[in-house]
């Protein structure tokens, strides 16, 4: 079988199989790979709740991974390997997570993960995708903000009269985590400063603002104070929040 899950307990006969408690999940080879070719093969439905069908079923629903995601698979542990231990050289203190997922990364054995385990590689597709586009962010705009300039904007700021801007889209992102559920879109002023409007992932206003913004090729315009704020796990992300903001 190409996917098999090893339980806790079973009799002589193997008949209690079904029953007892599931420890690891096994395939013929990387188990990553594996759930991102059953992910792109039922794209509608939520990554947890296709898995979960995946080990459920018999092995001729099961979709083999193609090269494809054999390589996306060894990407995506090669740059969480390399980024979490470039953490660990700078002295940073690494979360609960990022030690699971380094621990997931660089297993000995790729294919196969623990039940526990499964939620981080779930997961770990969408941190990388979200991740890739905040460091390709980082890199082509201005996120390193001076004290005075940190000062300027600081959250006083937000009791200040609105000023009307014009912005550039940027890139858009989706961050869904335990506490945080939104659509980022992010702009770029004149001097390649980056800003972000975030909106609840159940918005059913998101619609009618990205057809604004391609109605305007990119372009927002907007009255907003604008406030200093940062990305949280992100060295030196730095980028302007927009509050009691309107379109124009």
């Amino acid at each position: 079988m190409a996917i098999k899950v090893h339980h806790a307990k079973q009799d002589a006969v193997g008949f209690l199989d079904d029953f007892a408690e599931p420890t690891i999940v096994e395939a013929d080879q990387d188990i990553l790979a594996y759930f991102l070719a059953n992910i792109d093969a039922g794209s509608a439905i939520p990554a947890g709740i296709q898995w979960n069908n995946i080990l459920m079923s018999n092995d001729d629903d099961v979709a083999a991974p193609g090269q494809e995601h054999v390589n996306r698979a060894q990407e995506i542990r090669t740059f969480y390997r390399n980024r979490i231990m470039l953490q660990r050289l700078r002295g940073h203190q690494t979360s609960q997570f990022q030690n699971k997922t380094y621990q997931f990364v660089t297993a000995e054995n790729p294919n196969q993960v623990s039940i526990d385990d499964q939620g981080i590689m779930i997961k770990l597709p969408e941190f990388y995708e979200y991740d890739l586009t905040m460091d390709q962010l980082h890199k082509d705009y201005n996120t390193e903000f001076d004290e005075v300039y940190k000062r300027m904007h600081g959250s006083l700021n937000r009791l200040s009269n609105a000023e009307v801007y014009a912005l550039s889209f940027a890139a858009h992102t989706q961050r869904n985590t335990k506490s945080t559920k939104q659509h980022e879109y992010w702009f770029a002023d004149s001097n390649r400063t980056l800003h972000k409007l975030a909106f609840d992932l159940n918005n059913p206003l998101k619609q009618l603002f990205e057809k604004y913004l391609n109605d305007n090729n990119g372009t927002l315009n907007i009255s907003a104070n604008r406030v200093w704020a940062m990305t949280p796990g992100y060295e030196a992300f730095d980028y302007l929040e927009m509050a009691h903001w309107e379109i124009h």
